[in-house]
């Protein structure tokens, strides 16, 4: 399994990579690179699908990044079924509530109108 990647950083910093075209802006999820990529390669393979004169500041902020290697651990985690189950139920229960929680009122009680 593949652990070592690259993440885009600038002054420390994870950057968003989808943000470039407005600005440098920092994420907790940084996207992960092949090894081999580098800055030049992320620039060629954007000048290969668009105008370079269209991205200016996506090509301005991308030259101010750098390309850090990053190793990744993974840790296996046993559930028994039980534990399993349950917190599957409570992944979708929160799901839910927060659908229900986003609907007008009326929708959540189809027999008795509320009043947002």
């Amino acid at each position: 399994m593949k652990t070592q990647f690259k993440v885009l950083v600038y002054q420390g910093e994870y950057v968003d990579a989808s943000m470039l075209f407005k600005g440098l802006y920092a994420t907790g999820k940084p996207r992960l690179y092949n090894e081999y990529t580098t800055i030049e390669s992320l620039l060629e393979s954007l000048t290969a699908i668009v105008d370079p004169k269209d991205y200016k500041d996506y090509y301005i902020n991308l030259q101010q990044c750098e390309l850090k290697t990053v190793n990744l651990t993974f840790q296996e985690v046993k559930l028994d079924q039980e534990e399993f189950e349950r917190k599957i139920h409570q992944t979708l229960d929160d799901a839910f509530d927060k659908a229900i929680a986003k609907m007008p009122a009326i929708f959540c009680c189809p027999n008795k109108l509320l009043l947002p």
